[in-house]
């Protein structure tokens, strides 16, 4: 038998049947605006329209968003001169260095597993113009990369 935490809840005193387990119909992302973030880690993209791209992963650290996760993503540097300096800004705020020959992803995880310092960064509004409709979307708040700043 699974010992109850110090509020009283353990395993056996749930009723896992009385559980709603039906998908919640609205997502909720962190709305745009400036947060502190810690970095989890990166990933390349599995989507095959983002080939190469560096998927990155922070979780916010402070205020009501606290423990949310905010996905960015970085495409390969020949896409921009934009790419390579945001890339750069982001490893020196994390306190980070990027070793020669080393990729992306290698660099990230390096620096989230040898305790990366915590940042600032803005999410800003995302919409879009749908390319099949035609329609105005709004999608996921995007992490604005050359707002990163060392978190105080």
């Amino acid at each position: 038998m699974t010992e109850p935490t110090s509020n009283g809840l353990s395993w056996s005193s749930l009723n896992l049947n009385e559980i709603e387990t039906a998908p919640q119909t609205e997502r909720s992302e962190v709305p745009p605006g400036t947060y502190k973030f810690r970095l989890v880690g990166a990933k390349p993209s599995p989507f095959e329209n983002q080939v190469g791209s560096t998927d990155i992963d922070f979780v916010v650290t402070e205020g009501p968003y606290s423990k949310r996760h905010v996905f960015a993503s970085l495409p390969m540097p020949d896409k921009g001169k934009w790419v390579v300096s945001a890339a750069a800004l982001l490893i020196k705020q994390l306190g980070g260095t990027h070793n020669s020959g080393e990729d992306l992803i290698d660099t990230l995880n390096r620096i989230a597993s040898s305790g990366a310092n915590p940042i600032q960064a803005t999410l800003s509004e995302n919409t879009y113009t749908d390319r099949n409709t035609g329609e105005l979307k709004t999608g996921r708040p995007k992490f604005q990369y050359f707002s990163v700043q060392a978190a105080l």
